[in-house]
């Protein structure tokens, strides 16, 4: 009985640490739609690393109540004076992603954010739905910082 219970609470710890969905590494290659259906953004496998893009905006422009109105988005947040020229349509938003199968998630990338124009550590894991949880973090543990969920795009 009491090599039962042993044998029990051993598998119920083994089990519980299995994570309940596990991906693979080509499972982050697609269009991904960001939070609050701002932008689309395609991941794609670039030699060993993985690495987005911008590819569809809600707007292009400048909406009407901005000083600017009218005038295609470019990445004048940048902090970098000689990049701010460039179109946000098009521009590099993640990179230099590698995945950890066993802990089933890609990591040690960086995230732009063209609103702020700051750079982050991030981190990738696929949820049991399917979606991309997208974390920027100041740390390099992701301690500080926040996650954004992006959804597959089905064309």
């Amino acid at each position: 009985m009491k090599k039962s219970l042993i044998f029990f609470v051993v598998l119920l710890l083994a089990v519980a640490t299995v994570p309940a969905f596990s991906a693979s590494e080509s499972d982050i290659v697609g269009k991904w739609l960001t939070d609050g259906g701002k932008s689309k953004v395609e991941i794609v496998k670039s030699g060993k690393e993985f690495k987005g893009k911008i590819v569809w905006l809600d707007e292009e422009v400048y909406p009407a109540d901005d000083p600017e109105a009218g005038v295609v988005k470019y990445d004048r947040n940048n902090p970098d004076e000689k990049l701010r020229p460039r179109p946000i349509l098009g521009l590099e938003l993640v990179w230099g992603f590698s995945y950890n199968a066993k802990e089933h998630k890609w990591e040690r990338g960086r995230i732009y954010d063209p609103e702020s124009g700051k750079t982050y550590n991030c981190t990738i894991k696929l949820d049991d739905k399917g979606n991309l949880d997208v974390r920027g973090s100041l740390d390099k543990w992701g301690l500080v910082g926040r996650t954004t969920v992006w959804e597959a795009v089905k064309e």
